[in-house]
């Protein structure tokens, strides 16, 4: 049996790990923490250990070492978690893919001893281009007490985002005072970070030359450091190129880069421009659908036609048999149970066209009412995983699912066309089930026999089913005795309980 490593040497460990991150050999710190046995991890070294891991994208490994402090979990032996232990955690959470825990975690955190969770709040905003509700965290951030200058200029800047991102008047003489500090402080990658946000603004009222000549002073600032950052200047450039003269083929070749590096958000950014650009309907019914936040869908709105209305149900796929995702069925017959977990899965997978769904945003898209465990969630999101790819093999659909480093998404493996309702890709299991009523009866009164034998439900859950559609307003019911009947009167556009 390995003995327990004393706190001298994980500090040594830690340290290593700090010299091999600054030389870019990840690698070496995921081979040594490979050999660390979480559960004997000393109190005192958790934090700076899943900091660690954080830097090296080990997620998962950096939530099982604070794990034993979250108040949950925590114990005599282990001690409460302190604020900035409970704000990393949060964090991680976050990078999974595990939003509404990490707004938990980030919940019991205080801002005034703990500023930085206002900037991991408003990052888990930025994920969903939220940054209406992002700037006024990142404005009490910048406020805060006991920032390093470091540390404050990051608020800036990202601040800067959010006032680019809402057009606010103040966006430019900000962003100018932000390049004259960085510029100052030889902070380069803000400098540039700060130049190309600048170039949007000039990209936005037309101003396209002005804007080469910042994105060009960027490239130049970060020509002096180590930054991937250059990858965005590139895209604005090509932006820039097929808004002013027409010509989308940078703009395309950009987009082709991106999909190779995994850089989603950029795919869907492409799109939307060279959406507007050709005034491609059909790129801009594409892009609406496969877009799951409200808040990007509102700047596709903005730079589309006026004329093209947002679609309410899109089909993906040009030909062979259909797959309904809200009615469950597939070519006429039933494959998928209403609101059971391979159904979530898909509508969740289907949910967007351009990222992948992380495996613990896809365990809250089964599991809705549900928080992601470390430890049990992930064989969850397996199982589920794997019972849905063995209904969809029963059924013959074309359809599969692929996995990579705890990424899912799906892809179309043959002629086929996927049915999707835009405005609600989740609902409860109730109103899959009234919706199938609706798509049997389509108006027409009808009987209980007839709406029991139509979803073919256990008696006790029918009539849980139809006590619950007239306590919603769903259902109504006219008269009395054997003469009942029932018809739909009113199908909500999204689960005002979710």
């Amino acid at each position: 049996m390995d003995r327990r490593k004393t706190g001298d040497e994980y500090l040594k460990m830690i340290q290593a790990c700090e010299e091999w991150l600054r030389q870019g050999k990840t690698g070496n710190v995921t081979h040594a923490l490979g050999k660390v046995n979480t559960a004997q991890v000393p109190r005192e070294m958790r934090l700076a250990l899943a900091q660690i891991a954080r830097r090296a994208d080990l997620f998962h490994f950096g939530l099982k070492v604070l794990r034993p402090l979250m108040p949950e979990e925590s114990s005599r032996t282990v001690g409460l978690a302190k604020d900035e232990e409970i704000a990393e955690y949060g964090v991680l959470l976050q990078l999974i893919g595990s939003l509404t825990e990490a707004f938990r975690y980030f919940n019991m955190v205080s801002p005034q001893k703990t500023p930085k969770v206002l900037l991991y709040k408003a990052f888990c905003h930025f994920t969903r281009w939220e940054y209406s509700q992002a700037k006024p965290l990142l404005g009490a951030y910048i406020e805060a007490k006991g920032l390093t200058d470091y540390e404050l200029l990051i608020g800036k800047v990202n601040y800067a985002s959010c006032l680019v991102s809402t057009k606010a008047d103040n966006a430019a003489p900000f962003l100018q005072e932000i390049i004259k500090t960085s510029q100052e402080k030889n902070y380069h990658r803000l400098n540039a970070n700060a130049l190309e946000m600048l170039s949007q603004i000039s990209i936005a009222i037309g101003e396209y030359q002005h804007a080469r000549n910042l994105l060009d002073q960027a490239a130049q600032v970060l020509s002096q450091s180590v930054a991937a950052d250059a990858f965005y200047i590139e895209k604005w450039k090509a932006v820039a190129k097929a808004l002013e003269s027409g010509d989308c083929s940078d703009l395309i070749a950009f987009r082709e880069t991106a999909f190779k590096n995994s850089q989603w958000e950029s795919v869907r950014e492409s799109d939307l421009y060279i959406m507007r650009v050709t005034k491609d309907e059909s790129l801009f019914r594409f892009l609406y659908a496969g877009t799951p936040y409200p808040e990007y869908r509102k700047r596709i709105l903005e730079h589309s036609d006026p004329r093209w209305a947002a679609p309410q149900t899109f089909e993906l796929g040009t030909a062979g048999p259909e797959l309904d995702l809200v009615l469950g069925r597939y070519d006429g017959r039933e494959v998928l149970k209403p609101g059971q977990r391979p159904q979530l899965l898909l509508l969740g997978l289907f949910s967007d066209f351009y990222r992948p769904r992380k495996m613990a945003t896809l365990f809250s898209d089964i599991f809705p009412d549900q928080a992601f465990g470390i430890l049990s969630s992930p064989n969850r999101v397996y199982q589920a995983v794997s019972r849905t790819r063995e209904l969809i093999e029963e059924a013959k659909i074309p359809l599969s699912i692929h996995e990579d480093e705890g990424n899912y998404r799906f892809q179309l493996a043959g002629e086929m066309r996927v049915k999707i309702e835009v405005e609600n890709h989740m609902v409860s299991r109730e109103d899959f089930l009234l919706r199938r009523l609706e798509n049997e009866f389509r108006g027409r009164e009808f009987s209980a026999r007839e709406a029991r034998s139509a979803l073919d439900l256990p008696a006790t859950s029918f009539h849980r089913l139809l006590s619950w559609g007239i306590d919603q307003g769903r259902l109504s019911k006219v008269g009395i005795g054997a003469k009942v009947r029932y018809h739909i009167t009113h199908l909500v556009k999204e689960n005002k309980s979710a």
